[in-house]
């Protein structure tokens, strides 16, 4: 089991990986933009290391069951049942694990679709937004050379500004639109998981009741507390990585 003052740290820069993820700042139409890819990739670097925790809690797990078969090994021929129990567990876990693993990386194939959408969204705003500004410049320009006669100036200006404030409602809909699709993908994100979570909630303590039901009916009382204590430290593991 790590030292506390260890999982600590890790629980203090998960916190202030979380703190940065929630940082938004908003300084115009391109840089806001800018700052959603960010997220995105934010989070699938974020996925990438819940799948990195995963697997060293795995490994940790796994030198526990270690320590569990190497001393069912010197025990005598009436345990090999426990022992084969544990090494089904072992299998099992590795299941888990391996469709954890094929989830997350669906999770993150999903987030490299969406971040080429939104690569080609915003690709096309830029483009319209930057036609619109080419167009208007050039109509300013040629409403400019018609200053000998103001009246028709004034009818022509006042048609651009109001051309101008439409694509302008219009754009800044289409930006609204985007934050509303951005916040419902964060939103869905959160939902799976903290569904992951509960899941090998609910599969660890199944295992470990499991456990104690064979260990109760087949081993001696030395070997049974052996058994407890190192139960009782891969669920405080797996805890200290939850609350990473």
């Amino acid at each position: 089991m790590p030292p506390k003052k260890k999982a600590g740290k890790k629980a203090s820069k998960g916190k202030r990986e979380d703190e940065a993820e929630e940082q938004e700042e908003e300084e115009g139409p391109d840089y806001s933009y800018e700052l959603s890819l960010e997220q995105l990739l934010e989070h699938i670097q974020d996925w990438e290391r819940r799948l990195a925790r995963y697997q060293e809690k795995h490994r940790q797990l796994e030198q526990v069951n270690s320590q569990l078969l190497s001393a069912f090994e010197d025990s005598s021929k009436t345990r090999q049942d426990s022992v084969a129990f544990l090494k089904k567990t072992m299998e099992q876990r590795d299941d888990e694990i391996a469709e954890l693993q094929d989830r997350l990386t669906g999770q993150r194939q999903l987030k490299e679709q969406k971040k080429e959408e939104w690569e080609q969204l915003l690709q096309r705003l830029r483009t319209e937004f930057q036609e619109m500004k080419d167009q208007l410049t050039s109509e300013n320009n040629l409403a400019a050379t018609k200053l000998a006669s103001l009246e028709e100036f004034k009818r022509d200006r006042e048609v651009i500004i109001a051309r101008y404030n439409a694509l302008t409602e219009e754009f800044n809909k289409m930006l609204e639109d985007h934050e509303a699709a951005k916040q419902r993908i964060h939103a869905k994100n959160l939902l799976d998981r903290d569904r992951l979570k509960k899941d090998m909630v609910t599969r660890v303590n199944h295992v470990a009741a499991d456990f104690r039901k064979v260990s109760n009916k087949q081993m001696a009382e030395t070997t049974k507390r052996t058994i407890r204590e190192n139960v009782s430290i891969q669920s405080q593991m797996f805890k200290m990585s939850e609350k990473q």
